[in-house]
């Protein structure tokens, strides 16, 4: 999604775009292939401090009109990066709703997020959401006024052709794809591949990809229904696209979403 807006906004003559990652990545890799202006500062080997140093002196050096982030320490950095700089409008996207909403959190999560909000509604000049359910967060939960939240859907770049699905005879395959975190509520999948195989005695096997801190507790619960050739962690996959054209089915398990990008790719 990201590689796709940027190469986009590259080929405006009305935009003059930098983009700034925060890690030596396939984002990082695709944007210097398409010749696009790339700053990286890995955060994995300098301190937020450090960072957020260098993220000022990039914007100092930029000046630019729009600086446009995504996620709680991104949407912080642009914000203190900014400074008093409020010629600089800030423009963050919104793809879900909160990690932990609807959910019984410490008191720390609370106040992380009641201080993320209010920080957007505060000091960004616009949120976008990607679906009206999103929107309706912000307008009836978190005092956002109409005219500063707009929806924009995800999107993905429809390929000139589709070529033919990598089926295999002797399996019918069901996936997923994604973060391995508490949201995707990947346990339920467990789940779901668990009645499966205990119901039918089709060739059947489930394949998840993506990685995250949920892969442990995953990786117990398969063990523990037997699953260890039937349920396949494939772990980050480069290309996404010979996953899906591996499946048969694709199954969304998450306990809410905007608009998914997994699923539009699955398409």
């Amino acid at each position: 999604m990201a590689f796709t807006l940027l190469r986009r906004l590259e080929n405006n003559e009305n935009v003059d775009l930098s983009v700034l990652v925060l890690n030596h990545g396939t984002l990082a890799e695709r944007l210097w292939e398409h010749h696009i202006k790339v700053h990286v500062i890995d955060e994995r080997t300098q301190s937020f401090h450090q960072v957020l140093h260098k993220t000022r002196k990039l914007l100092h050096h930029c000046s630019p009109d729009i600086v446009h982030s995504h996620r709680y320490k991104e949407n912080i950095l642009a914000l203190l990066a900014r400074g008093m700089k409020k010629r600089i409008r800030l423009v963050c996207t919104q793809h879900g709703l909160p990690e932990n909403y609807g959910k019984r959190v410490s008191l720390q999560k609370y106040f992380t997020a009641k201080t993320h909000l209010y920080l957007l509604s505060r000091f960004f000049s616009a949120v976008v959401a990607v679906s009206t359910d999103v929107q309706s967060f912000f307008l009836n939960h978190s005092g956002f006024k109409k005219e500063h939240v707009a929806i924009i859907h995800n999107g993905i770049e429809l390929p000139g052709t589709l070529a033919g699905r990598n089926m295999t005879a002797e399996n019918f395959v069901i996936g997923s794809s994604g973060r391995l975190f508490h949201v995707k509520d990947y346990p339920l999948l467990c789940e779901v591949a668990r009645s499966v195989s205990m119901h039918t005695r089709e060739n059947v096997r489930f394949e998840l990809a993506g990685e995250g801190p949920q892969r442990e507790p995953l990786e117990t619960l398969i063990k523990r229904y037997g699953m260890g050739e039937s349920f396949l962690l494939r772990g980050h996959q480069e290309d996404m696209d010979s996953f899906y054209k591996g499946l048969h089915l694709y199954i969304n398990t998450s306990i809410h979403e905007g608009i998914p990008m997994t699923v539009l790719e699955a398409l």
